[in-house]
């Protein structure tokens, strides 16, 4: 039994591809996302900017990403630092596992005022590596608000990263 699901985790990794010597990907990602807040009702895309900590093929990064979402109830705007561990990133497909803190500027609609929270957040998502240094995936994040109100809040996203 043992062996038959060593076989199996070996397979998938052999179909994903080899890695790849000649194209080292660059110490920057710029990352386009198309994101859709589930709580809350928001919609709108959201630039990141990803700087690799070590080697060629390290899985640490460093993440700073803003966005602007409208919606019926509410427009926001997050701004985000955080780290990405991206795994088998010289590989065709690409998970990865993300950690941070947001700063939610938003208004209501009901009132003029503008409103700040501070949000921790957990992410995670899969690329597929269409092209040399150009990755195509999904994504989703669960946050927490710890100052003002505290609530949860959940995000789809798809994105478009481009390494170089």
């Amino acid at each position: 039994m043992r062996t038959e699901r060593l076989l199996v985790v070996a397979a998938l990794v052999c179909a994903a591809g080899p890695a790849r010597a000649d194209d080292a990907p660059g110490r920057w990602t710029v990352q386009l996302d198309a994101e859709a807040s589930v709580i809350g009702e928001s919609y709108g895309p959201r630039a990141e900017l990803l700087w690799r900590v070590g080697g060629a093929y390290a899985v640490s990064h460093v993440r700073i990403a803003a966005g602007y979402l409208v919606g019926p109830e509410l427009s926001l705007a997050p701004i985000s630092l955080g780290y990405r561990a991206v795994f088998r990133g010289a590989r065709r497909i690409q998970p990865w596992v993300g950690a941070g803190w947001e700063n939610h500027h938003f208004v209501l609609d009901a009132t003029p005022d503008v409103h700040r929270w501070l949000v921790l957040y957990v992410e995670g998502g899969c690329g597929v590596e269409v092209r040399p240094r150009l990755t195509l995936g999904v994504a989703t994040s669960l946050d927490l608000a710890l100052l003002r109100d505290i609530g949860p809040g959940l995000q789809l996203r798809a994105y478009a990263a481009w390494r170089f």
